[in-house]
């Protein structure tokens, strides 16, 4: 149960191609509208492909993936819709395609 402002979740999962380690710690980087927002996570449970964290994340925030390593609070992001190809790469990589 959260306790007075205390707004960390131990029950988030993101991908853990989403995770940012460097001198600042672990890190998620988060967009909101135009820009970037970098939030602390602590790493409950590595599961492969995703992670669980404790986190300031809630549901509805759009984590970046494969964020550059000089990415920083407040920086302009644009972002871009994968083409199909990508698409078909990424379901290609996690192997559960759906061919019928």
């Amino acid at each position: 149960m959260l306790q007075g402002n205390d707004c960390r979740r131990r029950d988030t999962q993101i991908p853990a191609e989403a995770v940012i380690f460097n001198q600042d710690g672990l890190r998620v980087a988060t967009h909101s509208g135009d820009s970037v927002q970098l939030r602390p996570i602590k790493i409950y449970r590595d599961l492969g492909d995703s992670v669980e964290v404790e986190s300031e994340l809630y549901g509805g925030d759009r984590v970046i993936l494969n964020p550059p390593t000089d990415i920083h609070d407040g920086q302009r992001v644009q972002i871009v819709q994968p083409s199909k190809e990508q698409k078909n790469e990424r379901v290609a990589a996690d192997g559960r395609s759906e061919q019928k």
